[in-house]
């Protein structure tokens, strides 16, 4: 019971520092057009942010996709893949990460584990209330990054 309520403080703990602070890697554009993004239909900043720490809690409880997350830092996860997605979906934001390619070269990842992220991926989105329409075009976008994740 201790466990689950300090890891519970810890996600908010996160939550309170992202939306809190502004990323150095994260700069908004002002020649880019934000306000008709996928972005903001996703809910912008703080719904992004509120399913991908979802999402990290996800990895850390599965049993089949958390040992390829135990040697990450999770605050520099979060961070990285809210740029990501801000980024992929036109919220003005630059990603300064590693690309997808590097990250999961050597990760041996399968088409199965690979659907399992997009399956607990579906669930946090869900979780931070992001509108059915969203999701999917935010899917459609990842689903081009399959080839650049799958067993490298």
């Amino acid at each position: 019971m201790e466990t689950h309520l300090n890891t519970n403080l810890l996600f908010l703990l996160l939550i309170l520092i992202i939306a809190g602070c502004q990323s150095s890697s994260t700069k908004v554009s002002e020649t880019q057009n934000v306000n008709n993004s996928l972005y903001l239909q996703l809910g912008g900043q703080e719904t992004v942010n509120i399913a991908i720490i979802s999402m990290v809690k996800r990895l850390h409880n599965d049993e089949r996709l958390s040992e390829l997350f135990n040697d990450v830092n999770d605050i520099e996860l979060i961070q990285n893949f809210n740029d990501f997605i801000c980024q992929l979906t036109g919220g003005g934001c630059e990603y300064q990460g590693a690309t997808m390619e590097d990250i999961h070269t050597g990760l041996s990842i399968s088409k199965a584990e690979f659907d399992r992220f997009v399956s607990m991926f579906i669930f946090s989105m869900q979780d931070a209330n992001i509108a059915f329409p969203a999701q999917n075009k935010l899917l459609d976008k990842l689903a081009g990054l399959r080839d650049e994740v799958i067993e490298l």
